[in-house]
């Protein structure tokens, strides 16, 4: 006989709830490593990108990297060289392809062999495409200019096209924009705006001149403050190389600016590869300092500019500072163009023929 069944205590039945209902005392601990190791993996994501160190960077990175004249030139005469040989292939084929006249009756006796004629390119040929006494090495050396114009044209819009590119040109555009009515209300060319006078407070000259001021401060702090966690990174590794003698630190720098320096510890192994001679170390100290004095210059900018209105404002507080913030950052950027520009003449050019010549050896397989 089966025993009987009988209900469970509520003393049980309490227990077993609250021993299924208790939170365990290891998951708090575990939500809070998985959100400390999100905020580290993101915090290391953000320090390991790499954007450039501000706006005239972006821009001598982007004048050192653009195409020359010469690459210009040369881009252009190897298309209208590949065009060139294709045409001569073709017109060589023509002009050595046989004319066979049919054999003719003889009385039935038989008939004559098919005659060859070969025809014989002459200058005054439409076809041959040359007239007599050109020279296709002067050809080569002064391209058309508007073939080299084409070029630079087709260059920018790849460029234009590209996140950085299409950033860089805005905000130039917009520099040029407020900075240029700037300076033409500082120039009084507007005489029409000096109502009552030119420097009545009131005048529209006064009050515009506010506006501009303000929107290129607020385009100089997007670089100034923006870029604030990159700056500060390159110059803790730049202390720690300088004070601590870290080597890493010096490759992690020289990792972060490969476009335009070259360290002491380049691989040099590979012979068959260009590389641009050592760059001098201080310059690099140059470009990280002259980047962290432009935030500073721009912190004091922003104070006087945010923390008094135009009246209390002293004159020659906001021209002083943008014109120090301004230099110290053209200064950078400079060098960053300047040094740029050395390492692709060395081992850009170089690269660049190599692709020209690969591309005139299959235009002249394709035929």
């Amino acid at each position: 006989m089966a025993a009987p069944a009988y209900p469970a205590s509520p003393t049980s039945a309490t227990s077993a709830a609250a021993t299924s209902a208790a939170p365990d005392p290891a998951s708090p601990r575990r939500t809070r490593t998985r959100t400390r190791t999100r905020t580290s993996s993101f915090t290391q994501s953000i320090l390991d990108a790499n954007p450039h160190s501000g706006f005239c960077a972006a821009t001598g990175d982007a004048l050192s990297s653009a195409p020359s004249l010469k690459d210009l030139r040369r881009n252009s005469l190897n298309s209208v060289n590949s065009g060139s040989r294709s045409r001569s292939a073709l017109q060589r084929r023509s002009s050595t392809t046989p004319a066979t006249s049919p054999g003719v009756d003889n009385g039935g006796a038989g008939t004559h062999p098919p005659i060859h004629e070969e025809r014989e390119t002459t200058a005054a040929d439409p076809l041959a495409g040359v007239p007599a006494g050109h020279d296709d090495d002067h050809e080569e050396e002064q391209p058309h200019w508007w073939a080299v114009t084409k070029s630079g044209l087709s260059a920018f819009w790849n460029w234009f096209c590209t996140p950085i590119g299409f950033f860089i040109t805005i905000y130039m555009l917009n520099i040029v924009g407020w900075g240029g009515m700037l300076f033409l209300l500082l120039c009084n060319a507007s005489p029409a705006m000096c109502t009552p006078t030119c420097n009545d407070t009131n005048s529209a000259r006064r009050v515009w001149i506010e506006i501009d001021s303000q929107i290129l401060n607020a385009l100089f702090c997007v670089t100034g403050f923006g870029l604030i966690p990159w700056r500060f990174r390159d110059l803790w590794f730049l202390l720690r190389w300088r004070v601590n003698g870290r080597r890493d630190a010096l490759a992690r720098l020289q990792e972060i600016h490969s476009a335009w320096f070259r360290g002491p510890l380049q691989d040099d192994d590979d012979d068959t590869v260009l590389r641009a001679p050592q760059t001098k170390s201080w310059k690099m100290d140059f470009v990280v300092w002259m980047y962290v004095w432009n935030t500073f210059l721009q912190i004091v900018l922003s104070g006087f500019m945010w923390g008094m209105n135009r009246i209390e404002r002293p004159g020659w507080s906001t021209g002083l500072f943008v014109a120090l913030a301004c230099i110290v950052a053209g200064a950078a950027g400079g060098m960053v163009w300047w040094e740029g520009k050395q390492v692709k003449r060395i081992e850009g050019e170089g690269e660049g023929e190599k692709e020209g010549s690969v591309r005139d050896k299959k235009a002249e397989n394709s035929v």
